[in-house]
C-alpha cells in the first residue's frame, strides 16, 4: 500500500489520498502486464498492526499454471512483478513490501517481508488465517 511512509502515521484522509493514487497507478501499470502462463490478479487487502492502526493497500498475485521455478517464462514474469511493485514501494516511500508463497507440499503460508528503503526490515513468518465458524 501506500499508506503511512516509512512508517510515519499520517492521517485517514492524508493515507486515502496516497491510496486513491496507487490505485491508479496499478490501473495504469497492470494491463500492460502480459503472460502466456501465468495470470495476475489484485484484490484489496488491510493490514491491521498490533498497536491498532491499520493500512490498506492490495495484494497482487502472479498464479502460476504451471507451478514451475527453473528460470523459464514463469520466473521471467516474477522478476517483471517484483520490479514493477519495488518500483511502486519506492515512489510511496514504503520500507519494505510483502510477498507471500504458499507451500503445497505442507499447505502453509509464507510471509516475507522484503526490503525497499529501510534495510533492516527482512523477516519470514508463517502467516496463521482466522476463520471464523457460523452458527458457533
Amino acid at each position: 500500500g501506500a499508506c503511512n511512509p516509512r512508517g510515519q502515521v499520517l492521517s485517514l484522509t492524508e493515507n486515502q489520498e496516497r491510496h486513491e493514487k496507487l490505485t491508479k497507478d496499478l490501473a495504469h501499470m497492470l494491463p500492460h502486464f502480459r503472460s502466456r502462463n501465468n495470470k495476475l490478479i489484485k484484490w484489496d487487502a488491510l493490514s491491521i498492526f498490533e498497536d491498532g492502526t491499520e493500512e490498506f493497500g492490495y495484494v497482487i498475485a502472479l498464479l502460476n499454471h504451471n507451478n514451475k521455478r527453473d528460470g523459464t517464462e514463469e520466473d521471467g514474469d516474477l522478476k517483471r512483478l517484483r520490479i514493477m511493485i519495488r518500483e511502486l514501494a519506492i515512489k510511496y516511500d514504503q520500507g519494505a513490501i510483502y510477498e507471500y508463497e504458499y507451500i503445497s507440499s505442507n499447505g502453509t503460508l509464507m510471509r516475507k517481508t522484503v526490503p525497499v528503503l529501510d534495510a533492516d526490515s527482512e523477516a519470514i513468518v508463517e502467516v496463521f488465517l482466522a476463520v471464523e465458524k457460523k452458527g458457533s
